[in-house]
């Protein structure tokens, strides 16, 4: 049609490429944001359903059940010498069968008023926060976490502490009240450990 403008627009080869590239890239971030939603939505149905707690929670039917399980543990069961590190090492353990996004490595310390460790048949919720770390874990793996610690929070005359590392996803695998958690006790989300001055 004579006066009619030309609405077309032309693209290079080279700039539709870009286009289709950059588009390809959101497209795929929300589809990883999708699937996260989604696992997320999964866990919260199970365990909603099943109104599991973390003593009752055990390793996922892989046909029916979807969450993550979460275990840690320190490299040594045995007494340390007090020589108070600025992080601790644990391994963090994930045999679920789903991501956890938001998996939290706690790290606590007690000593008692005389600054000895404090025994194996106290609650968590005596004891102190000395440091944490989130981590994401992918099912099946196993991870090494170094979690930075300030000791300060235990005071000065220190002979001796017992360190706890605490793992759980407060979604996926949660962990159950701190003053029903006796850290001697078998919890598959418990390593403790003690640091002795002597030996």
């Amino acid at each position: 049609m004579d006066g009619a403008e030309d609405n077309n627009i032309k693209v290079s080869r080279r700039e539709f490429l870009k286009i289709l590239g950059a588009t390809g890239i959101v497209l795929t971030g929300g589809l990883f944001g999708l699937r996260s939603l989604l696992d997320e939505f999964a866990t919260k149905k199970v365990l909603a359903q099943k109104n599991l707690t973390n003593t009752t929670l055990t390793p996922p039917n892989q046909e029916k059940e979807v969450y993550p399980y979460l275990q840690i543990e320190h490299r040594s069961d045995s007494p340390i010498p007090l020589q108070l590190p600025n992080e601790e090492t644990f391994i963090v353990h994930n045999d679920g069968n789903i991501i956890s996004w938001s998996c939290h490595i706690d790290v606590y310390g007690g000593v008692t008023n005389n600054g000895t460790p404090l025994g194996r048949d106290t609650p968590l919720s005596q004891f102190k926060i000395l440091g944490q770390k989130v981590i994401t874990i992918q099912p099946g793996a196993q991870i090494e976490v170094k979690v930075p610690t300030l000791w300060n929070n235990l005071g000065s005359s220190i002979q001796g502490v017992t360190v706890v590392g605490v793992c759980y996803d407060p979604v996926g695998d949660p962990l159950e009240p701190y003053d029903t958690i006796i850290i001697g006790q078998n919890n598959r989300k418990i390593s403790s450990f003690i640091y002795l001055n002597s030996i």
